[in-house]
């Protein structure tokens, strides 16, 4: 499956998009050594864990929270979590992505995706980054 995103970072400092580009990077690299992610298609509200990677909504306008953005990041690696969540273009409804707490997705708490969008998103131990 092919992930569109029309997300770009801004106003993110050089650390934070070399961890993007590392997070990409091991994605990339771990596809071309036939690993997968592990794909979970949702309709209902749900709290995203260590056993989601690529999450898929189909239908219906789902709220899925995001874990604390601390969980999984380990500073002394860079190791980051990263997930590629998909809106569906058959699917009628906008979903919403909730940051846990008060913590951010970017700059802000929430994070709207309409029918189509895909953002990816790797927290960086404080924050969730759209990238």
């Amino acid at each position: 499956m092919i992930l569109r995103t029309g997300y770009i970072p801004r106003n993110n400092s050089i650390a934070e998009l070399e961890m993007a580009f590392m997070a990409v990077y091991r994605a990339i690299s771990a596809a071309e050594n036939n690993f997968e992610l592990n794909s979970t298609t949702i309709t209902a509200n749900t709290t995203l864990d260590d056993s989601h990677e690529a999450v898929h909504v189909s239908t219906g306008a789902v709220t899925i929270t995001l874990p604390p953005a601390a969980t999984y990041y380990t500073s002394e690696t860079g190791s980051a979590k990263w997930y590629a969540i998909s809106n569906d273009y058959t699917n009628a409804s906008n979903i919403t992505i909730q940051a846990d707490g008060s913590e951010l997705i970017g700059n802000a708490n929430t994070l709207t995706v309409p029918p189509g969008g895909a953002p990816n998103i790797y927290t960086n131990g404080q924050k969730w980054i759209l990238f």
